[in-house]
């Protein structure tokens, strides 16, 4: 098959659509399959590459309007290019108007891969939602199949709830190889933050509103009076950096390490480094929760806010409760911290619903036999 991938960005661009869109790519390729990614050039790389067998074309932005930016070469491409079926990576305005166009008038089967809702709260945003909404419903009518992260969120989604009957549940996934329960040699991530001999909590992710930290603040610091040897490593960078640093003096809370950017290589040591895992999002912008997998994965037992995307990630693999709820996430997080029993169930569990669910080769593969059967029918 000749896929074409359509992607506002692509590495050295790094972010979550992006990795994905890499990785199963790479492997459609490494399974004899013809990929073609079309996205944004960045000021680094080349407008035409090949990337460990993945082509890719980039075209360049002439305006960048609702958080996307415009590439009328990337229409150029998909109206002229050879391909057997388009697969656009959504939210994205003007690669969903592309595609979509390029799809009717060439008469090309279209799929969306539909990461998340669209949400923008702002009234400066109205008239362009309005908009957006209009275009996403027809490139919806437009495709064939429609990849959603998980079947419960689709069935919350405002818009992917018409649409179900298209709706293939294509979860985030992760590379089983680099994120492992054991591993030989790992560094003393504890001793590098000076917070030797505690039990350290985990969070990793972008600074930012959604992602609920000061919920996750206030709950460590109704921990601690009761765990007084806990510890919290918050990993990644964003907007939000100094307003939570100044919640934690606020507080008074001790042992909560800002540990800012971490490699893909070194984040794995993070993960084996924790007792437990914490993310307490506060909105329906987090879909997913690709950072539960990667911490299931490694063995570490996950507290989430009960959303559709992470609840289902986690299933009966870690402990749900509800949003905004500082209280129940601090309590959360002492059952996991002080019962070694709990904890260890929930460890093992995790590690297997990772290895059934949630590896590249599960999802990539079933992705590739939808693609199968959507170019089968052009």
């Amino acid at each position: 098959m000749k896929i074409a991938q359509v992607s506002k960005h692509f590495p050295p661009y790094r972010g979550g659509l992006e990795s994905r869109v890499y990785d199963l790519s790479k492997w459609l390729v490494a399974h004899e399959e013809d990929v073609t990614v079309y996205t944004t050039s960045e000021s680094s790389s080349p407008s035409s590459e090949v990337m460990d067998g993945i082509k890719v074309a980039r075209s360049k932005s002439l305006i960048n309007f609702f958080s996307a930016p415009w590439c009328p070469g990337t229409l150029f491409h998909l109206m002229s290019d050879d391909y057997d079926l388009i697969d656009v990576n959504l939210p994205d305005p003007p690669n969903m108007l592309f595609a979509c166009a390029a799809s009717y008038l060439r008469q090309k089967p279209l799929v969306v891969t539909y990461h998340a809702d669209a949400i923008r709260t702002s009234a400066i945003y109205a008239l362009p939602m309005a908009a957006y909404n209009l275009l996403l419903k027809a490139a919806l009518r437009r495709a064939v199949k429609i990849f959603a992260t998980t079947q419960e969120y689709a069935k919350e989604s405002p818009v992917l709830k018409n649409y179900l009957g298209k709706v293939v549940e294509a979860p985030s996934f992760i590379d089983p190889a680099l994120f492992t329960a054991k591993a030989k040699g790992d560094p003393d991530i504890a001793a590098r933050h000076k917070i030797a001999g505690k039990k350290i909590i985990l969070f990793v992710g972008r600074l930012i509103g959604y992602k609920g930290l000061p919920v996750l603040l206030n709950s460590y610091a109704t921990l601690k009076k009761e765990v007084p040897d806990a510890a919290l490593i918050i990993v990644g960078e964003g907007p939000l950096l100094a307003d939570l640093e100044k919640q934690v003096a606020q507080l008074g809370v001790s042992d909560v390490v800002f540990a800012g950017k971490v490699s893909p290589k070194d984040l794995p040591t993070y993960y084996r480094a924790a007792r437990v895992f914490a993310l307490s999002s506060v909105s329906r912008q987090e879909a997913f929760g690709l950072v539960l997998v990667e911490s299931m994965a490694c063995g570490i037992p996950c507290v989430t806010t009960n959303f559709s995307g992470p609840s289902h990630v986690v299933g009966d693999a870690g402990l749900v409760v509800p949003v905004n709820d500082s209280s129940a996430f601090s309590l959360a997080l002492k059952r996991l911290l002080t019962d070694d029993v709990l904890r260890k169930k929930l460890s093992e569990r995790g590690v297997v619903r990772v290895k059934e669910n949630f590896t590249m080769d599960v999802v990539s593969e079933k992705i590739r036999e939808v693609y199968k059967s959507v170019s089968s029918q052009n």
